[in-house]
């Protein structure tokens, strides 16, 4: 009689293994990107996809991502607040870390396009009527940055005609460089006299508006990004 009591209770404790290890892999297949098989990798499924400091269109970017890039997902879920669910906390393989949106990854492998400097806007007359302006750094801290460049157009010449202008650097509103840009004909800015992040300056469209790229020619991975600050008030993006 207490051979099978013995009996009975490892059966039953069987039975409670085999459906704790269920229960578990159940949760697993349907939880997504939170499964432990799963999560690792993400891809970007969309051109100049922005990757954020914070789980919100209104913060700051830290980098501006091709379709195809691949992605390491640093934490299981995404953010848990309801209004701000759905952005996945990643990092890049150049070693950026910042937010994204579900819209923009998926966990299949997608083709990779150009990279993003292969997709600056190389039509002078584009690059004409969008640059007039004030256009400050975006830090990937997640505030403004401490550099800022005025674009305005000279005293009798349009910029639309001329393709060239003035302008003003500042770098923590104490080092202050002036001159002209001239606009190329692949699009690119050029500055007299050249200014400490580089000769040559981008336009490029993101997902939520005009952003302009240096690219340090000392360290081709760092790239340093201005926004027009008047975009900030009325900016529109996918990302909901």
């Amino acid at each position: 009689m207490e051979i099978l009591t013995h009996q009975k209770i490892r059966d039953k404790l069987l039975h409670l293994i085999i459906f704790f290890v269920f229960f578990i892999n159940f949760n697993c297949h349907n939880k997504g990107f939170s499964s432990p098989s799963e999560q690792g990798k993400l891809y970007v499924v969309k051109d100049k996809a922005i990757l954020r400091t914070n789980p919100t269109i209104y913060s700051f970017e830290v980098a501006i991502l091709p379709r195809g890039e691949e992605l390491k997902q640093i934490q299981n879920e995404p953010f848990q607040e309801s209004e701000r669910r759905n952005w996945f906390l990643v990092e890049t393989s150049k070693g950026y870390k910042g937010w994204i949106h579900k819209n923009f990854i998926s966990k299949n492998r997608v083709e990779k396009s150009n990279e993003v400097e292969n997709n600056y806007i190389n039509k002078p007359e584009i690059v004409a009527k969008n640059l007039i302006g004030s256009w400050w750094e975006v830090d990937y801290i997640g505030t403004s940055g401490f550099r800022n460049i005025k674009f305005e157009e000279e005293e009798n010449k349009k910029i639309i005609d001329s393709y060239e202008g003035k302008f003003t650097y500042q770098f923590k509103n104490t080092n202050t460089i002036k001159g002209i840009f001239k606009i190329l004909s692949d699009g690119k800015i050029e500055f007299d006299p050249p200014l400490p992040i580089g000769n040559y300056l981008y336009l490029i469209d993101t997902l939520d508006g005009s952003r302009i790229v240096a690219k340090i020619e000392k360290d081709q991975k760092k790239e340093i990004y201005f926004r027009k600050i008047q975009d900030e008030e009325s900016t529109e993006s996918n990302e909901e």
